[in-house]
């Protein structure tokens, strides 16, 4: 027996000597579960970026119930439900309007230990969200977790039409707002295509973004710009009859239908824009909304791109709105003389719904050529931010890497920013849009 109890010491102080040190270099210490947390939280910060873009930000409360909304669209479209998360109630607390949003932040997710990790769980973080207004997005800050916040989520939150609430007191540290706003980038003015193509074929559902953006919501009517941007890479003709229909729950729609005459053709990420009006309501409080635009070829959701809370067009159930003919069309084009309202959180910009222009500088009198100014136009749908890194998206252009520090700033559709690189650059007639010079004309 003594010998049998000396064999199998043995065997334990071997496996102490051999295994011990593996476990403990698989095992994660403080510093790298902090980044894991740090990077669970980025990746939650940069959803709600997308799904809230166009937001401006009042108040705790208000921002509280967007980041409760959105959880749909975070959870089961953008991110899945590996990473789910849910709102502080804050019980008793008295939680200031300055506060940042408190969240519970779970990830699932298979462990460093090969030998008691294999299987995936859960694993919990906390934060706060608030909004850095020089960067346009979201800022999260990792926290200690309050006592009583479940290790896991809820069995079927994954389904949930909203975020959980914690009925736990809540993180009450820091300030909701953050720096200065973002500077804005001015209008580019109307550019189209010069080559006259030949006719071409209905736009399809698929074809197509649709937009509306916010302009006054201030006096007896409000006011708006539908946009319709070609996201295909050959032309295409939006045709009429065209019906822009607002969905309150239930209740009759609020509708209105263009002219019967309207049809305009767009080139590839091409742009064409209608006003848009109604009378406002007088009710308050937000309303579910859904928003759609059907064409002939069937029906595409309209998203606000810059609305406060969940009742972007305060109609009447109903009310009718009215439509205007289309607009001019070119890339990214703007009404010049009407300003969108302000705001707060907008996306990183897609390489696709960038346009590129070149310009020659005069150099002085027996000097090299100066390296000409680079203008960067946003022809996409929405708002989006541009800027520290976004320059390296134009693979034919270069030298727009000097766009790297360049401060963030927050393009609306038809305005841009502008930028002397320091480095050589083929001036190029036209403008770069999605990877092709396009010649374009000036109205």
């Amino acid at each position: 027996m003594a010998a049998r109890r000396s064999s199998s010491a043995v065997v334990m102080t071997l496996g102490a000597l051999v295994l011990g040190p593996l476990l403990a270099a698989c095992s994660l210490d403080a510093p790298a579960r902090d980044r894991v947390a740090e990077s669970a939280v980025r990746q939650l910060a940069q959803a709600l970026d997308s799904a809230l873009a166009g937001a401006h930000v009042s108040d705790r409360e208000q921002l509280t119930g967007l980041v409760r909304a959105a959880y749909p669209t975070v959870v089961q479209s953008t991110i899945g439900a590996d990473l789910r998360y849910a709102t502080y109630q804050g019980r008793g607390q008295r939680l200031g309007d300055d506060v940042p949003v408190a969240l519970a932040v779970w990830e699932r997710s298979s462990g460093a230990d090969p030998f008691t990790d294999d299987v995936p769980r859960w694993h919990r973080y906390c934060a706060q969200l608030g909004v850095d207004l020089a960067e346009a997005g979201f800022r999260p800050t990792v926290v200690r977790c309050p006592r009583g916040t479940p290790e896991e989520p809820a069995v079927g939150s994954e389904d949930a039409d909203s975020a959980p609430t914690l009925d736990h007191d809540a993180p009450d540290e820091g300030s909701l707002l953050i720096g200065s706003p973002a500077r804005v980038g001015g209008p580019a003015g109307l550019y189209r295509p010069t080559a006259a193509t030949a006719p071409p074929a209905p736009c399809l559902e698929d074809e197509i973004a649709v937009s509306l953006e916010l302009l006054s919501t201030a006096g007896n009517t409000d006011e708006a710009e539908l946009r319709v941007v070609n996201t295909s890479s050959s032309p295409c003709v939006v045709r009429g009859p065209l019906r822009l229909a607002v969905n309150q729950g239930g209740a009759p729609p609020s509708t209105g239908r263009a002219p019967q005459q309207s049809e305009v053709a767009l080139a590839p990420r091409q742009s064409v824009t209608s006003p848009v009006s109604w009378r406002p309501s007088q009710k308050v409080g937000p309303t579910a909304q859904r928003i759609t635009l059907t064409l002939p070829s069937g029906a595409l959701p309209v998203r606000v791109t810059n609305a406060a809370d969940g009742s972007p067009v305060r109609s009447d159930v109903g009310e009718t709105l009215r439509i205007g003919n289309w607009q001019s069309p070119g890339y990214g084009v703007r009404a010049e003389d009407r300003t969108p309202a302000a705001v707060d959180i907008v996306a990183p910009c897609h390489p696709d719904d960038l346009a590129a222009q070149t310009r020659k500088e005069p150099g002085t009198s027996g000097s090299a050529p100066a390296p000409p100014t680079v203008s960067v136009i946003n022809i996409g749908a929405a708002a989006c931010r541009f800027g520290r890194g976004d320059g390296p998206a134009f693979q034919d252009l270069a030298a727009l890497a000097g766009f790297a520090q360049t401060p963030v700033t927050v393009l609306r559709p038809g305005d841009q920013v502008e930028a002397r690189v320091t480095t050589a650059v083929q001036d190029r007639p036209g403008q770069l849009v999605t990877g092709r010079w396009v010649a374009v004309t000036r109205e």
